[in-house]
């Protein structure tokens, strides 16, 4: 990507929320459309190494890839493992949520490397996990919100459903 290019969105970034579900993760403001949408930039300084619990989104979304990589996991309905799909229901706060087991399911995965000026999206119904190389720029147009609940899978395993979504103190720091 044209390096006068992440100036400029380096420029414009503000209102970060740091350590936005793993350490190093911060998503900038770009522009905040109210209803409309917003355009976020996420920025990682470090290699991801912890796994983000797979989940839906309550909009439909767009990605540009501007530096680095990502790999997003999509994750469908299928013979793999099993896991306890929750609902998650949204509090007006990154990392308030209220939730409630819905139902055991088997999901596969399909993992995709996404590259400097590769472009990725999704509906607010699709289910993934995503994983951030150290110096991506990801360029995230966030779409009109389409419902308030979102889905998480969790590992269900010999009979019981392990817990793995947290929201933790270090998490959505502000400035």
């Amino acid at each position: 990507m044209n390096p006068d290019v992440i100036k400029h969105l380096v420029s414009m970034r503000h209102s970060p929320l740091y350590n936005y579900i793993v350490p190093g993760l911060t998503s900038w403001l770009i522009m905040d459309n109210g209803e409309l949408g917003k355009i976020r930039l996420f920025e990682s300084s470090r290699e991801q190494q912890e796994f983000i619990t797979p989940h839906s989104h309550r909009f439909d979304f767009t990605a540009c890839v501007v530096r680095g990589q990502v790999e997003n996991t999509l994750w469908v309905e299928g013979e793999g493992d099993k896991y306890m799909m929750t609902q998650t229901k949204y509090l007006g706060e990154p990392g308030k949520y209220e939730s409630r087991p819905i139902k055991e399911k088997r999901y596969t995965t399909d993992t995709l490397t996404h590259t400097e000026g590769d472009w990725y999206g999704m509906k607010f119904s699709d289910i993934h996990s995503i994983k951030f190389s150290r110096g991506a720029f990801v360029l995230f147009f966030e779409g009109v919100s389409k419902t308030n609940t979102t889905y998480i899978l969790e590992p269900f395993v010999d009979g019981e459903h392990i817990p793995t979504m947290k929201t933790e103190p270090w998490m959505f720091k502000k400035e």
